[in-house]
């Protein structure tokens, strides 16, 4: 019987169904593929090389982490659950398609450890994608990405108050440059409706 948590005791809230956490966060993987295959046509065909890679150090990472909670913070932790395979798909789409592999693993790092070690209560994507920000806005990108600068997104433009100097419809239809996650609105709808219609 669904109690309202995942395997680790973690709450969840939006498991509000018969569903449980394994299943949500494989739906939501699922949802997160049409905007990698046409990251994929529209910037690089490394991009799902770059997925296996983020995905396999997360889950390695992960490994890891729980050994180090087991045996030296002396904690009870879930035996396996597919977050650390979410988190990897997440940090690829919120990253544009330049961006370095060890970039990649450090987001995949921070991520993880946040998620291991304050479990749901801090967003490990959304603290990943901080520490980019702030990586880029205070130390050289040429670490981080292939060109010596971070791709500017439409949502940094709209961010800055800005209007993008390319037609509206390229938003649309996922022809302008962006996070691999985000340059399709069309493509995002899409996904939002395949988990609404998935509840």
């Amino acid at each position: 019987m669904n109690d309202g948590k995942n395997m680790c005791g973690l709450p969840l809230p939006f498991l509000h169904s018969g569903n449980n956490s394994h299943s949500v966060i494989l739906e939501q993987m699922i949802a997160l593929l049409p905007l990698i295959v046409w990251a994929t046509f529209r910037f690089s065909f490394g991009i799902p090389l770059l997925c296996l890679i983020s995905v396999g150090f997360s889950f390695l990472l992960d490994y890891l982490m729980r050994i180090f909670i087991r045996k030296i913070l002396k904690k009870d932790i879930c035996t396996f659950d597919l977050y650390p395979i979410f988190i990897g798909i997440c940090i690829v789409c919120m990253l544009p398609a330049n961006v370095s592999v060890p970039a990649v693993l450090l987001f995949d790092l921070v991520a993880v450890a946040v998620l291991r070690l304050f479990g749901q209560a801090i967003s490990p994507i959304a603290t990943a994608y901080t520490v980019m920000l702030a990586l880029t806005a205070n130390f050289s990108a040429g670490y981080l990405f292939s060109n010596d600068e971070r791709t500017v997104s439409t949502l940094d433009i709209l961010m800055k108050g800005e209007l993008p100097d390319f037609p509206a419809s390229d938003i649309f239809l996922g022809r302008c440059d962006g996070m691999i996650g985000e340059i399709s609105v069309i493509l995002i709808l899409v996904c939002g409706i395949y988990l609404i219609l998935r509840g």
